[in-house]
């Protein structure tokens, strides 16, 4: 499993010991620096990024993001604390 750098998680976005790895074909919101919000299926997470299938809103596929541009990622499911 690759761990995503726990840095650019604030407390709350990792709980129970999971991480962003676990939530692979969930529905996750996550926020970059620039202020864009994303909400959609992560497809893949890898240790420089993760993969959102942002193709019902944009029109397009798979969107490759980096963690050193996100603030916070977490399962639509959850809300946010911390």
């Amino acid at each position: 499993m690759v761990e995503a750098n726990p840095w650019r998680l604030t407390k709350g976005d990792v709980s129970e010991g999971k991480s962003p790895a676990d939530w692979i074909g969930e529905k996750v919101m996550a926020r970059m620096d620039s202020e864009e919000e994303v909400t959609d299926t992560l497809e893949g997470v890898t240790d420089h990024g993760f993969i959102i299938d942002v193709s019902n809103r944009r029109g397009k596929g798979p969107s490759y993001y980096s963690w050193h541009r996100t603030s916070w990622m977490y399962p639509t499911e959850q809300r946010r604390t911390g």
